[in-house]
């Protein structure tokens, strides 16, 4: 087949068009195969009451790269329980898997270290230097977060979730004498909000820095792109899974199985040891496989 070229500056009816400014270049879709991601999967402690996180893993991926694995776990757990926390450091030394720089052993981190508001990974899903990718968002986020109240306005019905070392749970008087608590976020640092879509949807996003993404003196506050605050890049996959592969379910395990890919399920809790650490680290690198497939597959109808 030979292609044809068009040379549309020669169209002898373009003299005809007038227009009031040039045409804007189309933005180029931000695919994962180009684009980082953050795959993040966390699961309660059994048997801990409250609830808490237990573990989670955490995968920084470049299209199909993984280029860090991260172990993470709750705050304190090397003193409540030590022996747990050396095995799990054990295990984490015994494994290793490829990336561009050789082989690399995943990296136990606390809960805190990786939501750090300086350098903690997961930074990068604010600032845009990552898809923060998951397959149970509300839960993960809950797991993740140190605070949690009822969101308001366009995120009525959902919740306010503050990240740790966001922010801090103040006390303050309110205008009617009565003593009130809540999350006072940092002025760069705002909180999650999350609200459900449909039957497997969840919009998720970082508010406005400080007062709609100024400061009291009027500098931006937060991360801003293309002059607007930056709401983040957070992607639950449940649902473009069921917009492309029909199945009306939010098991993790019938998605990846609609894909050609090991029908893994998430599970709610689990002991905080390595047999844990293992398992839960394939159902990473399984979510890992399903962005990618559905990367691949969204972009062929759009």
């Amino acid at each position: 087949m030979t292609a044809v070229r068009i040379n549309l500056r020669a169209w002898p009816g373009r003299g005809e068009v007038r227009t009031a400014r040039a045409p804007r270049r189309p933005v180029a879709p931000q695919r994962l195969q180009r684009h980082r991601g953050l795959v993040v999967v966390l699961v309660a402690e059994r048997g801990a009451v409250p609830e808490r996180l237990g573990l989670g893993v955490a995968l920084s991926v470049l299209g199909p790269t993984v280029v860090r694995t991260c172990l993470l776990v709750t705050e304190g757990l090397s003193a409540r329980d030590p022996d747990a926390f050396a095995d799990l450091g054990t295990w984490a030394q015994g494994v290793s898997y490829p990336t561009p720089r050789g082989p690399g052993h995943p990296e136990v981190l606390s809960r805190r270290a990786f939501c750090d508001p300086d350098d903690g990974l997961l930074l990068r899903a604010y600032t845009g230097g990552a898809f923060l990718l998951t397959a149970d968002e509300g839960r993960t986020l809950g797991l993740l977060a140190e605070h949690a109240a009822p969101a308001r306005r366009r995120f009525a019905g959902g919740f306010s979730m503050g990240l740790p070392g966001w922010g801090e749970v103040t006390s303050w008087v309110d205008a009617d004498g009565r003593e009130r608590h809540g999350w006072r976020a940092l002025p760069h640092r705002p909180v999650l909000r999350a609200k459900a879509l449909g039957g497997h949807g969840l919009l998720v996003e970082w508010a406005r820095a400080s007062r709609g993404g100024r400061l009291p003196s009027g500098a931006q506050a937060g991360h801003w792109e293309r002059g607007r605050p930056f709401l983040g890049r957070i992607v639950d996959l449940i649902g473009p899974a069921f917009a492309l592969d029909g199945i009306d379910s939010s098991d993790l395990a019938e998605h990846l199985g609609a894909f050609g890919l090991p029908a893994l399920s998430l599970p709610a809790a689990l002991p905080v040891v390595p047999a844990s650490a293992e398992g839960l680290s394939a159902v990473a690198r399984a979510v890992h496989d399903l962005a990618l497939a559905l990367d691949e597959e969204a972009a062929r109808w759009w």
